[in-house]
């Protein structure tokens, strides 16, 4: 029995694992892209790279973001179960109560983390900070998240298989994150000239 729960233990770090990789690696392209809109937007300034920002994006989606949302997505199938039914017909009722749930429970809790998180990252490190930070930037991010991961769980939950569903998000969310990694920094700057 201890082998056994040994082994299931690991299989689960395996797989948190290989979601919170396959997360940072997309957060930190993400990034990437997002400082090359940057520098588009920001012509008369002078830029040069900054490999800490993107290091920063990398941590938060191998220590939050993968292992967040491969959870989430197992709930979903245990809680709702399959989205195709008899013959591949769609379980309507399973899709929209899986999008339902992502969007309304699972999202924001997830925004909170990750604003607070990166706030904490950033500095500096105090409870105002981060109150500061979510009161600027969690509305933004629930209205705009909540039209663009709509679309998207839905034809993730009807389209693609539990195994891939992962993948299918990270590409969804490489658009995603690109736009949050962008949408931070001018908010950011905001902030501080607020101050």
């Amino acid at each position: 029995a201890t082998n056994r729960a040994n082994r299931m233990l690991l299989l689960a770090l395996r797989t948190l694992l290989r979601a919170g990789l396959t997360s940072g690696g997309i957060m930190s392209l993400s990034d990437v892209l997002a400082q090359l809109i940057d520098v588009g937007f920001r012509k008369t300034e002078a830029y040069s790279y900054d490999l800490g920002r993107t290091a920063k994006y990398f941590c938060l989606g191998l220590t939050a973001d993968g292992p967040f949302w491969e959870t989430a997505f197992g709930l979903m199938e245990r809680l709702f179960g399959t989205t195709e039914g008899p013959g591949g017909k769609i379980r309507w009722r399973v899709l929209a109560g899986k999008t339902f749930v992502t969007q309304l429970i699972c999202n924001p809790v997830f925004l909170v983390l990750l604003i607070s998180y990166t706030t904490v990252l950033d500095g500096p490190r105090t409870l105002q900070n981060v109150m500061d930070s979510l009161r600027m930037k969690l509305w933004p991010y629930l209205r705009d998240g909540f039209v663009w991961w709509t679309f998207c769980n839905a034809l993730n939950y009807r389209l693609v298989p539990p195994s891939r569903r992962l993948l299918a998000s990270g590409i969804a969310g490489l658009c995603w994150s690109t736009y949050f990694s962008f949408k931070t920094c001018v908010l950011d700057r905001e902030m501080q000239q607020q101050t």
